[in-house]
């Protein structure tokens, strides 16, 4: 099986949500407001595996800058 390593969008709000329950990260709604706030900052990065018919992993990470 292959699969897309891509970019989030507002529309996999739904199959987001999904993936995150499946982790026991219970959703009350608010995903697609969440995935949009991530998509605009140029700091936030979610990223999907998309084999072409529904998502099987997100990841997303934020970058923070530091100075140590």
């Amino acid at each position: 099986m292959e699969f897309e390593i891509r970019a989030a969008r507002e529309r996999d709000a739904d199959a987001v949500t999904e993936l995150l329950e499946q982790l026991s990260y219970r959703q009350d709604g608010g995903v697609a407001e969440r995935l949009r706030w991530w998509v605009d900052d140029p700091q936030g990065h979610v990223l999907v595996a998309d084999d072409g018919t529904a998502l099987s992993s997100i990841v997303a990470r934020y970058l923070t800058p530091r100075f140590e």
